[in-house]
């Protein structure tokens, strides 16, 4: 029983987790973007609760933000409020704004396959400058983007081609999540594709900054360790977490499984529809559009622009 006892003193004091781990990095929104956004930026954002505040911050000024195939249609916005000077995308959704800078050269867009953006992000999270890849070749894609894009002999002599692609890193990534712990620990919605799941992953390990995170709840660290399999973004990767509810509208949050802390919701349709009759015409306000009188909170969260010109 002695024996016994000692086992189990010296494996309680040696697994024993302490109660207090990591540090406590929650603070608002506002507060987030203003330290970690700064002027010609590469960003690669998933929350558009992120991209709207980004929007309030900046518009008026000329910050030259690339913009890494931003969620759709706060990624019109930024490009109508005069904040992005590129665009890295493979979708830009059916966008009058999107089509108004393109006729007018207001913005550079550089178009890819996804799965092209996908592996440019994979190769900057294994540091190895490129990546082969069997997408592009022969196609205009491949012309268009010849200062990031090659086509080689096998190395190792099998007489094929293959694609050289070049790797891509975020200045700084922003992901949308549904819950962290305060010390950053994320759990990230599960996308529809084997690419949609694991493109964030591989951004937030390309970023040359830590990673900024929006969430739908903050959790425990003790909720964290018994679904510790779902966690994506590691605490160490992230310098800030912000509670922000319904930060992926009007898009969806998929469910991760029958967690009663996942509360998944569907893209909004009915905003999406009202967005897009908004957008055709440059003079009519976009809060009035979508939101109506006595709803200007709502307003500022989801469409900061004032006004379409």
């Amino acid at each position: 029983m002695d024996t016994e006892r000692r086992i189990m003193e010296l494996a309680e004091s040696t697994l024993r987790l302490e109660k207090n781990e990591g540090e406590n990095k929650v603070i608002r929104l506002r507060e987030a973007i203003k330290r970690n956004v700064k002027t010609g930026m590469v960003l690669h954002i998933t929350s558009s609760a992120a991209l709207s505040e980004i929007i309030r911050q900046f518009c008026g000024t000329k910050p030259e933000f690339t913009l890494i195939a931003p969620p759709l249609p706060l990624g019109w916005n930024i490009v109508h409020a005069g904040l992005a000077k590129k665009i890295i995308f493979c979708n830009t959704g059916r966008s009058d704004v999107f089509n108004r800078a393109y006729r007018e050269k207001k913005v550079n867009f550089e178009i890819w396959s996804f799965a092209g953006i996908s592996q440019r992000l994979l190769a900057g999270a294994l540091g190895t400058g490129f990546i082969a890849t069997k997408s592009l070749i022969g196609t205009t894609m491949a012309e268009e983007n010849k200062d990031s894009f090659q086509v080689i002999s096998d190395p190792f002599g099998c007489g094929k081609k293959v694609g050289i692609i070049k790797v891509l890193n975020p200045d700084l990534t922003i992901l949308h999540g549904w819950v962290a712990d305060s010390d950053g620990n994320t759990i990230l919605p599960v996308g529809p594709t084997p690419y949609g799941s694991a493109i964030d992953d591989w951004s937030a390990l390309a970023s040359k900054n830590d990673v900024v995170v929006t969430v739908e709840k903050l959790v425990s660290t003790a909720f964290i360790r018994e679904h510790s399999s779902m966690v994506r973004i590691p605490g160490y990767r992230v310098n800030s977490v912000s509670v922000v509810p319904l930060g992926a509208h009007p898009g969806c949050m998929h469910g991760c499984g029958n967690i009663k802390e996942f509360e998944a919701y569907d893209e909004d349709s009915e905003f999406l529809t009202k967005y897009q009759e908004a957008v055709k015409n440059p003079q009519r306000r976009i809060s009035n559009e979508l939101f109506g009188e006595g709803q200007e909170e709502q307003a500022m969260l989801f469409s900061p622009v004032r006004q379409w010109q």
